[in-house]
């Protein structure tokens, strides 16, 4: 199941786009000076949005309980119902924007005669713009505005804070109700990670395909390419798990969603995100030439790219056994960032399945100097002495000496009492992140210090940072997370625990 990894947050713009009084464009043509109810409603309305603009709730209301009932009496129903509908939609609309204001409510309270009894906001609301909506088509854009008022985003916001909450019921209903009064990018991408949670993967498709033709204005461009990728993922996870027949079609399905955001923007993070992807429907459809094209570019031109692009192919090349375009990309990856031990580590790991174990040792060796208290490094490190070792079969001397190198290091990592991994490691250009585990592989409780130190692109300390971690048990894990206010930060090191 796709997890869209953080919480959804409407944009500040959307209120100051979206959330103003709005005057009729010269299309809408709607007369609100007759009869003379519509003409003072209309000052009343007028002066209840300015009441709002200083959020002077109190007073707003007043104005818009005095519209209200003017529009209600009789010598106002009939002679002009374009203008009164129209104006009546502006000041239920203007209810709409007051936060403590109920959605379904006691419309007597609004300004209704007593006998009106219940009234359900939204649905006033649309209602009564589609009667001028349908009368004067050339008003569209002027009562889309009144629409979009701030009520409208409250329930955007709404139902993102009830997603991001897991309470799905209430996301949709919310969601509805702000698609009733206008369509939102925002309230389809709910809509679509709703049924994405509750496994509906049609509805989650034709949800988020909407929110991209929603999310064309540019101020929703991360939106629009996070959901193509969020497209993407969820096809390409679906295609693995379906039966045979099908899997083509979501395979294409994903591949034209990552093809969209390659082509249509240079940010890196959607980039590396949608090239993973193409990656990865290539490889389930079995195609690894479509699979090898996808980061050829990486491999032909490494410095055109960055460390993170390196990395994440290279990867995607390893575990597809492609040895020869790993090692290509993790080399490219280490010479950006040579302090870096990610790269290190899946840099000695696919040269030793390569068979270069040279340089296996040499990117090992450093990876050790970086990661000390990790067995897996040690391991590794083994392994490619192993295979020095084999390599050496017509030295006896030679061969001796690389044997003993892998009981040693077999050793080392076989008797390590602890280990360190990372799960974290953040970068801005004044500070670092680094967080992760420490295992206890010991029989005793045992408590750590991890003190660390972060490099800069020439392995210059450019910050400290150390971590108290435990007491932890036998046979468990306890985290920790180091801060640092460091420039330019390429990497870390620690000391042996």
């Amino acid at each position: 199941m796709l997890r869209t990894g953080k919480a959804i947050v409407l944009p500040a713009v959307l209120s100051a786009v979206f959330a103003v009084s709005a005057g009729a464009q010269a299309a809408c043509d709607i007369d609100e000076g007759r009869p003379s109810q519509v003409a003072r409603a209309f000052l009343s309305v007028t002066q209840a949005a300015n009441a709002q603009e200083a959020e002077n709730w109190a007073e707003a209301t007043r104005s818009l309980q005095n519209a209200v009932k003017l529009l209600s009496e009789r010598g106002a129903i009939g002679p002009n119902e374009l203008g009164r509908s129209f104006l009546l939609g502006k000041a239920l609309s203007l209810y709409l924007n007051n936060p403590t204001q109920p959605l379904v409510t006691d419309a007597a309270s609004l300004g209704f005669p007593a006998e009106a009894g219940t009234i359900d906001l939204v649905s006033a609301v649309d209602s009564l713009f589609e009667v001028v909506e349908q009368s004067q088509p050339g008003c569209l854009e002027t009562t889309a505005d009144w629409r979009r008022q701030k009520g409208w985003v409250g329930l955007l916001q709404s139902a993102a804070d009830h997603l991001n909450a897991g309470r799905n019921d209430s996301a949709i209903v919310a969601a509805n109700r702000a698609m009733t009064l206008g369509e939102s990018p925002y309230a389809t991408m709910v809509l679509g990670h709703v049924a994405n949670n509750q496994n509906q993967l049609a509805n989650a498709l034709r949800f988020y395909e909407r929110t991209v033709e929603l999310a064309s204005d540019s101020i929703y461009t991360d939106l629009r390419f996070e959901t193509l990728v969020n497209i993407g993922n969820l096809a390409t996870d679906a295609a693995a798990d379906t039966v045979p027949e099908a899997k083509a079609a979501l395979a294409q399905r994903a591949a034209t969603a990552y093809q969209a955001v390659m082509q249509n923007t240079t940010d890196s993070t959607f980039v590396r995100a949608a090239r993973r992807g193409l990656s990865r429907s290539a490889l389930l459809m079995g195609d690894t030439t479509s699979f090898r094209g996808v980061y050829a570019p990486l491999i032909a031109n490494p410095a055109g790219y960055t460390y993170d692009d390196l990395v994440v192919s290279g990867v995607d090349a390893a575990q597809a056994g492609l040895w020869a375009d790993a090692v290509k990309l993790f080399d490219g990856a280490v010479e950006r960032n040579t302090w870096h031990r990610d790269a290190l580590y899946n840099g000695a790991l696919s040269h030793a399945r390569q068979g270069t174990h040279d340089r296996a040792l040499a990117l090992v060796q450093k990876l050790v100097q970086l990661d000390p208290s990790n067995p897996d490094n040690w391991m590794l490190t083994a392994e490619i002495y192993n295979g020095l070792a084999k390599a050496a079969a017509r030295n006896p001397a030679q061969q001796k000496t690389m044997n003993e190198a892998v009981t040693a290091n077999f050793s080392k990592a076989q008797d390590m009492k602890h280990r360190v991994a990372f799960s974290e490691f953040a970068k801005t250009a004044s500070g670092a992140t680094l967080g992760g585990i420490i295992e206890n592989r010991s029989d005793a409780a045992r408590s750590f210090t991890l003190r660390v130190e972060f490099l800069d692109a020439a392995g210059a300390v450019v910050g400290t940072g150390e971590a108290a971690v435990g007491p932890v048990a036998p046979g468990a894990e306890g985290r920790f997370t180091i801060t640092a206010a460091a420039p330019n930060v390429a990497g870390f090191r620690y000391a042996p625990l």
